[in-house]
């Protein structure tokens, strides 16, 4: 896999989970045969898993240069698809389709003809090439056996055996390897349940810990926000500005007299994803966000701010800038004092990966060449920038992330207006915040954010029942969707509680 680009996956997979959390679950039955949808999306899935099953490499290297996208063919060479196919053929010897959807991403569940292993081949258009493909990939999924038994009970149930309930899907996972990492179960101040997992560091045996810090990838992203709401409440910036009046000397002035603060805020400033462009070296020392402008900002949109969505780190990157350039100081420290100081978040920062920091995680990854889960995970140093960025990428605690929570909630960051507008539905679709990831259960609003990916050994998530008081949050030193399902199948129970 490429520097980074499980920024992008991460947050695509979870909201395709969150958007049909049947995929996977269940197999259809007999007399309702998978098919694949009549759209360009389904027209690849269909014919890749034929040829994954043909198994004939000059067939699969036609048929992939016919439909990846220029960009998903830079950005991985055509040789590392090959390899891929080769080792989904060699692990499975062939594919059954057992269920298909599609919702923006094309999602395939597979079944291996040997050993029955089950995986999610997953596909991703390209923004600037809709009839192209831009990357795919695949990743294990659950056998539906163990599916059926680690069913939730979704009842309201005694505080106690609520809790049992919690510990006995966590307990499960990591039993079964799927997860390593820290849960935190808290309702307002009071810590009902945090417990830890696994191991931080395999090659000494080194278990996680209930302060163990974790990557949290995109969720940093709550963090970029509540800076540009702290300096809306100062007066400094309007959320309606145009960057052509924020940043002046923006690489790409017809861009930036389009784009607003709002925009990039969600996702609708027509940006890319970043991590994913040639340009960018995850190695470089990037020390301020302006320094990444050059690797992005005199491409073309991919389209007209406020007519579409599209995830994009780029467009975090951008806000880090802005905040850069107000204040007069770094992201790093703006955010350091303005947002972990004030809510007490000791043990939160980006760090160098040259640093030696107390109780870090690392992270472990089930790499592309191990599409079905079969050889143990690897650490995932090959993947991590040089440190984090506006987009995301920090570390923290479990309870440094429920002392956020709890510092937002109270109106210590800023104040009661602007935290709901920081946590209302914005933009295209409506399906984000400024800064937050929105959604509903059992007619209750979650807020929160999650990251990670697939084959990246990060996935970490917090949600809390805004118009409660509970809250949950798991970070892991696993692969996406460990942590993301976790939490958010524990805070749908907590809203029938």
């Amino acid at each position: 896999m490429e520097s980074g680009r499980w920024v992008r996956r991460a947050f695509l997979l979870a909201a395709a989970y969150l958007a049909s959390p049947g995929v996977g679950a269940q197999e259809p039955a007999a007399s309702r045969p998978a098919s694949f949808p009549d759209s360009p999306l389904g027209a690849f899935g269909r014919e890749l898993v034929e040829r994954i099953n043909e198994g004939d490499p000059s067939r699969q290297a036609r048929f992939l240069e016919g439909h990846l996208s220029r960009a998903g063919l830079e950005a991985k060479p055509l040789e590392d698809h090959l390899a891929l196919l080769a080792t989904i053929r060699r692990q499975s010897d062939g594919l059954e389709v057992v269920q298909v959807g599609e919702g923006g991403v094309l999602e395939v569940v597979v079944r291996a003809k040997r050993g029955g292993r089950r995986a999610r081949i997953w596909v991703f258009s390209d923004p600037g090439q809709r009839d192209r493909i831009a990357e795919f990939g695949v990743v294990p999924l659950r056998d539906p056996e163990v599916e059926a038994a680690d069913a939730w009970d979704m009842r309201r149930m005694p505080r106690p055996d609520a809790l049992a309930e919690i510990e006995r899907h966590v307990a499960g996972a990591a039993s079964r390897d799927e997860f390593s990492g820290v849960v935190l179960v808290a309702e307002g101040e009071r810590v009902l349940f945090h417990k830890a997992y696994g191991l931080a560091e395999k090659g000494f045996g080194v278990p996680n810990r209930p302060d163990t810090k974790f990557n949290l990838a995109s969720m940093g992203k709550m963090f970029t926000a509540v800076s540009i709401a702290r300096m809306v409440q100062a007066g400094k910036l309007r959320f309606e500005d145009r960057l052509i009046d924020l940043l002046p000397d923006y690489p790409n002035p017809e861009a930036a007299r389009k784009i607003t603060v709002e925009h990039l805020l969600t996702h609708t400033a027509g940006l890319g994803p970043l991590f994913e462009r040639l340009a960018f070296d995850r190695r470089k020392r990037y020390r301020t966000a302006a320094s990444v402008l050059p690797v992005f900002a005199r491409e073309p949109l991919a389209f007209e701010p406020g007519t579409r969505a599209s995830y994009s780190n780029e467009g975090y990157v951008v806000l880090g800038a802005v905040i850069e350039r107000i204040s007069g100081e770094s992201y790093f420290d703006y955010v350091r004092e303005r947002v972990f100081e004030p809510s007490g978040m000791g043990d939160t920062d980006s760090y160098a990966i040259d640093e030696v920091v107390p109780s870090l995680a690392v992270g472990y990854a089930r790499f592309e060449d191990d599409p079905l889960g079969v050889d143990p995970r690897r650490p995932n140093w090959i993947f991590l920038g040089w440190k984090g960025s506006p987009a995301g990428g920090g570390y923290s605690t479990a309870p440094d992330l429920l002392r956020f929570v709890l510092a937002l909630k109270a109106h210590r960051l800023v104040n009661e207006t602007l935290t709901e507008t920081l946590v209302a539905p914005h933009g295209v679709g409506r399906w984000y915040g400024y800064g937050f990831q929105v959604r509903e259960t059992s007619g209750k609003r979650v807020r929160g954010h999650g990251g990670g990916g697939p084959n990246s050994g990060i996935s970490a998530d917090l949600q809390t029942l805004w118009d409660g008081d509970f809250t949950a949050i798991v970070l892991s030193n696993y692969d996406m969707p460990g942590a993301n399902e976790i939490c958010t199948k524990i805070v749908d129970f907590l809203a029938l509680q």
